[in-house]
C-alpha cells in the first residue's frame, strides 16, 4: 500500500470507530438505580422489589412486580442490556392482574 492509501484507511477506520461509539451510546441504555426505579413505581402506586443472588461467584440482579399468588412471567434480557428494558411491562396494570413479573 502506498502512503496515501494507508492514511485514507486510517481515517476511514477512525471515522467508523467514532460513528460506532456515538451510535452505540445513543442506542444502549444501561440499568437505572434501584432507588430511581422504586421512585418511578411508587409514583404509579405500584410495588417493585429488587433482589440479588449469587450463583458460582456470579451475582445476578433481578426485579419482581405483581402478586406472588399469580403465575410467574419471566423476562430475560440480552447482553448488553438491563431489566429496565421491560419496565413498561412491569408497570402494566393489566399484566399485573394476571402475572407476577420477574
Amino acid at each position: 500500500m502506498n502512503t496515501g492509501t494507508n492514511k485514507k484507511l486510517k481515517r476511514g477506520l477512525l471515522f467508523f470507530t467514532a460513528c460506532w461509539i456515538i451510535f452505540a451510546q445513543s442506542c444502549m441504555k444501561f440499568r437505572i438505580s434501584d432507588s430511581k426505579a422504586k421512585a418511578e413505581f411508587d409514583k404509579l402506586g405500584l410495588s417493585i422489589s429488587f433482589h440479588y443472588t449469587t450463583v458460582d461467584d456470579i451475582t445476578l440482579h433481578y426485579t419482581k412486580s405483581g402478586s406472588d399468588t399469580n403465575p410467574t412471567l419471566f423476562f430475560v434480557h440480552g447482553s448488553p442490556g438491563s431489566w429496565d428494558a421491560f419496565k413498561m411491562y412491569m408497570k402494566d396494570t393489566i399484566l399485573l392482574q394476571h402475572f407476577r413479573i420477574i
